[in-house]
């Protein structure tokens, strides 16, 4: 089959007649998390995380004016949806009641739905009684909350699945299963740091000082992966043959596939030819035991600042983190610590803490988390110029989009072979906003959406549609850049309520291009977008 292209004609509503957008219409721009439509937040913001699809952000605010009546006074737990705009209290009972005291270090499933978090506070469960800093995870759907630790407790960390928590309680850290309530050892005589998690709850890693395994003497911290299952512990701040490494390693995170750790490391001896003298960012390939520098430029250069606070794509394939690095990408004269990207794969770098127009933040910024598609970074900041009316003058929290300039995950146009009814094909196209497109397909119809040149995804895609469909199952294949088939699965359009939903076909194998929907003999649905995972 020759290259699909895209059909660059007037919209219709028979196939051949179809429409195409430009991928500008529908580009991701900066935003500021820490605010409602209506006003800033009123006091400082930290600590985000993002939910996968990047749609859904958790942080912790002194502010008083995200939600009605906030008058507790301490630090609260929100969760911001980007679509809507709407923020939701974290930190509050069933009931909605206000926590009493300060709640901290929130962290978000891939779904956004659960949000864990520590307080201190005495009144988000009845019969909390014992004075300490205890787990909270909260369900952003119903408003329930429970309490998955049972002694003073921190470091609060929520598994992808939102099925486990990790956390440190007195000397030890643990993993939790929240729907059975077992609970494993991760490790004993665990240090105050946070123990990040795959997405099935199985991994752990974290970095301790303790000499956990035979042959660590090097007497600096190393970061060590624990497999709850197994009960194996192994450390992975090695080269890549296992040797011992003189700077150990710090700040670990790990793939929500369990395939890919990273870390923060000043060791000038984990890879050959490390010069730079500065902190690394390290990725370790689990399986292969394969290691590398994540944190040089596009050109393969070392960046001549240190780089921190690592956070890795789904799928491994991403790195985020903040640096002072003045290299890693061309007119970086800020002086700032800033927020960059790495495509592992195709060894580009993107700086993300940047305003709309591409101005320079003004001032550092971290606190940088990844969404695991890779697509969204959210960080902290008090740059004031990064978007509009920032005149709050205190540390806010920002997205930004981790693509190239014009890029986004969404459908740029109906491409070559598509033979289904169309109705607003431009609908479909760009990022879900209520508006729907009609399809009609009979028997061996075929929509083909092109996700756009260098945009090709590598993960899961995520399709919007509206309810009240007519032939509920249908098949979708993955096309790459020439047309040919690298994957398929169905599509599950079950959800018959008013509104948009939103369905995933899982996708693990070579990058594509393009997505054809397949019809049956008689078919019709509403589309709103596709979403590639990257």
């Amino acid at each position: 089959m020759s290259a699909l292209r895209p059909v660059l004609v007037a919209a219709g509503v028979l196939a051949g007649f179809l429409v195409t957008v430009p991928a500008s219409a529908a580009t991701p721009v900066i935003q500021v998390i820490s605010r409602t439509p209506a006003a800033e937040g009123n006091d400082s913001s930290s600590d985000p995380a993002t939910s996968a699809d990047g749609r859904y952000v958790v942080f912790a605010s002194y502010a008083t004016n995200f939600i009605p009546g906030n008058t507790n006074g301490s630090q609260g737990i929100y969760v911001k949806d980007t679509v809507t705009g709407v923020i939701s209290h974290a930190s509050a009972a069933a009931n909605g009641t206000q926590a009493d005291a300060d709640s901290e270090s929130p962290s978000i499933s891939a779904d956004g739905r659960y949000v864990a978090f520590t307080s201190v506070a005495t009144n988000l469960v009845p019969g909390d009684t014992n004075g300490v800093r205890d787990v909270f995870v909260k369900d952003i759907r119903t408003g329930a909350i429970v309490k998955a630790s049972t002694a003073e407790s921190d470091f609060a960390t929520i598994s992808a699945d939102g099925r486990h928590v990790s956390f440190r309680s007195g000397t030890s850290a643990y993993v939790k299963n929240l729907d059975t309530a077992e609970t494993k050892l991760i490790v004993a005589n665990a240090p105050a740091t946070t123990y990040p998690l795959s997405a099935d709850g199985r991994l752990a890693v974290f970095a301790t000082s303790g000499a956990l395994v035979a042959g660590d003497t090097n007497n600096v911290s190393d970061v060590y992966l624990k497999d709850s299952q197994t009960g194996t512990l192994s450390r992975i701040s090695t080269t890549a043959t296992g040797g011992q490494s003189a700077g150990g390693g710090t700040a670990p995170t790990i793939s929500a596939d369990g395939k890919f750790a990273a870390f923060e490391s000043a060791a000038a001896d984990l890879v050959p030819s490390d010069a730079n003298g500065a902190a690394d960012v390290f990725v370790k390939d689990l399986a292969k035991g394969t290691i590398r520098i994540g944190t040089v430029t596009a050109a393969g250069a070392q960046a001549n600042g240190a780089a921190t606070e690592p956070k890795l794509s789904a799928n491994g394939r991403y790195l985020a983190f903040a640096s002072a690095a003045t290299n890693l990408v061309p007119g970086d004269t800020n002086g700032a610590d800033d927020v960059f990207v790495k495509d592992l794969d195709k060894g580009t770098v993107l700086r993300t803490s940047v305003a709309a127009g591409g101005a320079q933040a003004e001032a550092d910024s971290d606190n940088v988390d990844l969404s695991g598609n890779g697509r969204v970074t959210v960080f902290r900041s008090e740059s004031a110029n990064l978007a509009s009316a920032d005149g709050n003058n205190v540390a806010d929290i920002f997205s930004a989009p981790a693509l190239k300039p014009g890029a986004d995950p969404y459908a740029d146009a109906i491409a070559a072979g598509t033979t289904v009814g169309l109705s607003n094909g431009a609908n479909a196209l760009g990022a879900p906003d209520g508006k729907l497109a009609g399809v009609t397909g009979l028997l061996g119809g075929r929509l083909v959406l092109d996700m756009g040149e260098d945009e090709e995804g590598t993960g899961d895609l995520s399709v919007y549609y509206g309810g009240l469909n007519l032939g509920l199952l249908t098949s979708l294949d993955f096309l790459d850049a020439q047309g040919k088939s690298v994957g398929s699965g169905q599509l599950n359009l079950i959800d018959l309520g008013a509104g948009t939903h939103v369905t995933k076909v899982a996708h693990s194998g070579a990058p594509y291009r393009y997505v054809r929907i397949n019809t049956g003999l008689l078919q019709v649905f509403s589309l709103d977008a596709v979403e590639a995972a990257g």
